[in-house]
């Protein structure tokens, strides 16, 4: 492979050919490569056409002003007569020729005579200049011989312009033979010809000397450009070349990376499948095999979760054709009221009509005596899953997603409904209208249905007790909407700051602190004043003083009007979930005697697309765990690799 060039600028070679010295000084392109006398000459002829537009003009305009002074100044003598008109001669003809020559630098033609003259302007131009200065001094043998004009003349164009070296020196060498002769003529006195001639001779030596030198020093002026240029070209080639390969890199990093990323979602799912059926071993005779019929309309396709609760199936509703999800409660031996209860809140909640309550389809007993209810799927993620850890929710998307929720809290209160569970967990994010769904009403009304004689022996909390209100720990037993309000005052706590108000490690730890602390403030860049104020009363200890469901609704409504909130359904289409740290409490084993309340599984998992060819069941929801009637230690069971509710679109 070839070498690249240096990066730095290579000097002129120091040592110079044998009897090459003073050609070099006379000659300063002599020993350049082609390529940069190529461009030595590029840039003089450029040079000269860029100086030759702007003093053509100029020395047009001073030719004019002489002839035309010495046309009006009225002569003394005969010679002082001729030689005016000499002088308007000569000047007028002069500047017919610069119009000349300036007409062809401004041209763009580069082709016949225009061309030509462009690119040999400065010979040309240099010598009219030293015509100009002999004819002038020539003239002065009509009157009085002087050689300024020469003199002037010839070091105006050697300094103005750089024509070639041939050229050049002709020129000067006729220039001052024909200055010589008029010197002869105009005088035959030994010491004012020898004045003459010294004064012609010196000042075409210097003419030349400073002609040389500046010449030279454009000619490495101009090399060093030409080196800089061609240095930059090379860098830009080379930049240009690590680019490419540097974007061919990150295309090979992100088919890995997706590559891994299948081969990590396949072995989640395969986990996610064992423990599955672990769950569902776990249970026995309590769970359906696919293809069962529930109430001779639920076909039983598969299992989506499991729990402490009971399981939950995807199903086909045969009667009205359609999918549905399927939760069929844990027999509870001996506890005939209990289902009687139950039946009769879970009739209530089937009555909610509120857009952003999930359905529910039916309720009923199956055959062996367990309860069951069947309700619409719903595709979408928990906002557990879409909470940024540390930063939360957009503030905008925060106030909009709590004015939908607290509306549906609104509905459920108004017809004596409590829900004693909201958390993120239950709270699903969707891209269809309105935008999140509230899951699980009538669940936490079960759990205290089922374990109503362990509440009344032992005092027993029921909930999550990160979303606990104070009223749940201390009277467990007399829970209004207000719960429902202090929970969800945690969760807007949560979706605006991306952490809880209060610090804890253990179930009994956050029962303490939601009873006796008081919640770390919100600052002004978790929420604007309006929406850290609502959060704060939705916080407070005594539930007179909270906002009820409805008031709530209302201010949040106005909050995210006020902030420009978009529809919640669109920000939710974009939402990526990629989030896998946990917020909740890890499976921890309570000390013997102590209870508590379901808790939700703590683990975050990211959504990924499903395949379209795939016919295997899509993984489980995060399932809930619930303290077990036989044990006083906390269960839990592991979430599966797709952080979605039980009420999760699947696919058959």
């Amino acid at each position: 492979m070839a070498e690249p060039p240096s990066d730095t600028i290579e000097e002129m070679p120091k040592d110079d050919p044998p009897g090459g010295g003073w050609l070099r000084r006379l000659l300063p392109t002599h020993g350049l490569s082609p390529a940069e006398a190529a461009a030595v000459e590029r840039e003089r002829i450029t040079k000269n056409i860029a100086r030759a537009r702007t003093a053509a003009p100029i020395m047009m305009f001073l030719l004019l002003s002489i002839a035309l002074a010495m046309m009006v100044v009225s002569p003394q003598t005969d010679g002082q007569r001729r030689w005016q008109h000499g002088i308007a001669a000569i000047d007028l003809v002069s500047a017919v020729l610069l119009a000349v020559a300036a007409a062809a630098a401004r041209s763009s033609q580069r082709t016949g005579i225009t061309g030509l003259i462009r690119r040999n302007l400065g010979e040309v131009l240099m010598v009219l200049g030293v015509v100009i200065g002999a004819a002038l001094v020539v003239n002065t043998l009509n009157y009085q011989f002087k050689m300024i004009a020469w003199v002037a003349v010839i070091l105006l164009t050697s300094a103005l312009f750089h024509p070639r070296p041939a050229v050049f020196f002709a020129a000067q060498l006729g220039g001052l033979a024909t200055v010589l002769v008029a010197a002869f003529l105009a005088t035959d006195e030994t010491g004012a010809l020898l004045g003459h001639t010294t004064t012609a001779v010196g000042s075409v030596v210097c003419v030349m000397i400073a002609d040389r030198v500046a010449f030279a020093a454009f000619v490495r002026e101009t090399l060093m450009r030409h080196q800089l240029a061609e240095m930059n070209r090379d860098l830009e080639h080379r930049v240009t070349q690590q680019v490419r390969e540097i974007v061919g890199n990150n295309v090979r990093i992100e088919a890995l990376n997706r590559q891994l990323a299948g081969k990590v979602a396949a072995r989640s799912e395969e986990l996610a499948a064992a423990l599955r059926r672990l769950a569902v071993a776990e249970h026995g005779g309590e769970t359906f095999t696919p293809g069962t019929v529930i109430g001779d309309r639920f076909e039983i396709k598969y299992v989506l979760g499991v729990g402490g609760m009971g399981v939950v199936y995807a199903a086909y509703d045969r009667l009205a054709d359609q999918r549905v999800a399927v939760k069929v409660v844990r027999s509870q031996s001996g506890d005939v009221s209990g289902g009687v209860r139950f039946l009769q809140e879970a009739t209530a909640a089937a009555s909610l009509s509120h857009p952003a309550i999930v359905r529910v389809l039916h309720i009923d007993v199956t055959d062996d005596g367990r309860l069951y209810q069947a309700l619409e799927l719903i595709e979408g993620q928990t906002l557990d899953a879409c909470i940024d850890r540390g930063r939360g929710l957009p503030k905008p998307v925060a106030a909009r997603l709590g004015a939908v929720i607290a509306d549906a809290l609104a509905v459920a209160h108004a017809l004596g409904i409590v829900h004693r569970d909201v958390k993120p967990q239950n709270i699903m994010i969707t891209a269809d209208a309105p935008g999140c769904r509230l899951l699980d009403f009538g669940l936490a009304k079960l759990r205290e249905t089922m374990s109503h004689a362990s509440l009344s022996e032992h005092g027993a909390v029921i909930g999550t007790p990160q979303f606990l209100a104070p009223e749940q720990v201390s009277t467990p037993l007399a829970v209004s909407g207000a719960a429902d309000v202090y929970a969800f005052g945690t969760v807007l706590y949560l979706c605006l700051s991306g952490r809880l108000p209060f610090t804890a490690s253990q179930p009994m730890q956050w029962l303490y602190a939601h009873v006796h602390d008081q919640p770390a403030p919100l600052t002004a860049a978790d929420a604007p004043p309006a929406l850290r104020a609502l959060v704060q009363r939705c916080l407070l200890k005594n539930p007179a003083d909270r906002p009820d469901a409805r008031l709530l609704a209302d201010e949040l409504a106005a909050i995210a009007d006020d902030l420009e909130a978009p529809v919640l359904e669109a920000w939710a289409s974009t939402i990526e979930y990629v989030d896998t740290r946990p917020l909740m409490l890890p499976d921890i084993a309570l000390p013997p005697g102590v209870e508590t309340a379901a808790v939700t599984s703590p683990m975050l998992t990211p959504a990924k697309p499903r395949p379209a060819s795939s016919t295997a069941p899509p993984a489980a929801a995060a399932t809930t765990g619930a303290a077990s009637p036989e044990t006083d230690n906390l269960r839990l069971t592991a979430p599966a690799p797709l952080a979605t509710s039980s009420l999760e679109a699947t696919r058959e």
